[in-house]
């Protein structure tokens, strides 16, 4: 599996996300399968790492925060702009996530959709047998257009 960058990767694990346990596993892994599943369906470097820190700030599910949101002048030095308003929009979202997103206009709609695709379908856990069931066939697949749904 790829890895983030160096400096992406170290700044989870320094911030003790291995440390924390979200959905069986721990944070970390989890960050980094969401961003390994938005990596997969070719999305943008923003969309790619605002799902590697989509709940970096806790969420409505997810309480524990990493870092606060007064800090969010560092992740966007480290991440840019459009990754961490992507990452703050998502820790902001009430549930149902989806019904939330879509009052959002675009590009933010189909981007916050695509993390929180991409969220769920890491937890679930069975993602890297769905690609490996797929794989013969990537050159076929559409995938792209799930961008833009």
């Amino acid at each position: 599996m790829k890895t983030p960058s160096k400096i992406l990767n170290d700044f989870l694990i320094e911030s003790g996300t291995k440390n924390i346990e979200h959905s069986g596993e721990t944070l970390y892994d989890h960050l980094v399968g969401t961003w390994s599943i938005l990596k997969k369906l070719e999305c943008s470097d923003d969309v790619c790492n605002a799902g590697l820190f989509h709940s970096i700030y806790g969420t409505e599910v997810f309480e524990p925060y990493v870092i606060s949101k007064t800090q969010r002048n560092d992740l966007k030095n480290m991440i840019g702009n459009r990754s961490e308003e992507l990452v703050f929009l998502f820790s902001s979202l009430q549930e149902p996530r989806e019904e939330s997103i879509i009052s959002f206009s675009e590009p933010n709609r189909s981007d916050l959709m695509i993390i929180s695709f991409a969220n769920a379908l890491e937890q679930l856990g069975w993602c890297n047998e769905l690609y490996n069931m797929f794989e013969p066939y990537e050159h076929t697949l559409p995938i792209h257009r799930i961008e833009n749904l």
